[in-house]
C-alpha cells in the first residue's frame, strides 16, 4: 500500500457516479460514509453516553432512534382508491427519519473551521439529477468551500462548469 502525505490535508473524499444501490434509504451521505461518522460523533455526546446509546442507535435503517411511524423512511404512503399511492412526509419526523428522542441528543460544536483539511473530489456529480437538485448541489459546494474545504469537480455539464467558475470562488475548481 502506497501512502502520500501532504501538510494541511488530513483526508480526501471521492464521490463518483457509482450507483448507490436499490435500498430506498441509501443516500449520497450513506455512500460517502458521512452518516457513519455522524453516528459516532453523536454517540460520544454526554446525553447519548448517559442513556447508553451506541453509534448504531442513530441509524435510520435499523437503529433504536429511527422514527417509529415511518420506520426511518421519512415518508408514509397513502392508499388512494383507484389512483396510485401518494407519498407524503412523515407527520411525526417531518422527513428527518429520526425519532423525537434523537433530537434531544446534542453535541457541542468544536471551535475553528471544520473542513479546511479535506479535499472533496466529485466525479460527474450531476448524472441523473433533476435541474433543481443541481442547484442544491451547487449550494453544497459553496458551503464546503466557505468552510475551508477544497472542492474539485469533474463535470461535463456546461452550466455547472459556468456556475463553478463564476459564482463559487471566482476561479476554476
Amino acid at each position: 500500500m502506497k501512502k502520500i502525505q501532504a501538510e494541511g490535508i488530513s483526508q480526501i473524499k471521492l464521490i463518483d457516479a457509482t450507483p448507490i444501490g436499490i435500498n430506498i434509504r441509501s443516500t449520497v451521505a450513506t455512500y460517502a460514509n458521512i452518516h457513519d461518522e455522524l453516528r459516532k460523533i453523536y454517540a460520544r455526546a454526554p446525553l447519548a453516553k448517559d442513556k447508553g446509546f451506541k453509534a448504531g442507535d442513530f441509524s435510520y435503517n435499523t437503529g433504536s432512534l429511527r422514527c417509529p411511524t415511518c420506520d426511518g423512511t421519512g415518508k408514509i404512503s397513502l392508499d388512494v382508491q383507484f389512483l396510485p399511492d401518494v407519498d407524503i412526509p412523515c407527520p411525526d419526523c417531518r422527513g428527518s427519519r429520526c425519532s423525537k428522542e434523537a433530537f434531544r441528543i446534542l453535541r457541542k460544536k468544536k471551535g475553528s473551521s471544520g473542513a479546511g483539511d479535506t479535499i472533496f473530489v466529485f466525479d460527474e456529480p450531476t448524472i441523473g439529477l433533476h435541474p433543481l437538485d443541481v442547484i442544491t448541489l451547487l449550494s453544497v459546494f459553496r458551503h464546503l468551500i466557505e468552510n475551508g474545504a477544497t472542492v474539485i469537480v469533474i463535470e461535463h455539464d456546461l452550466d455547472v462548469i459556468r456556475s463553478c467558475k463564476e459564482s463559487l470562488t471566482g476561479r476554476y475548481i
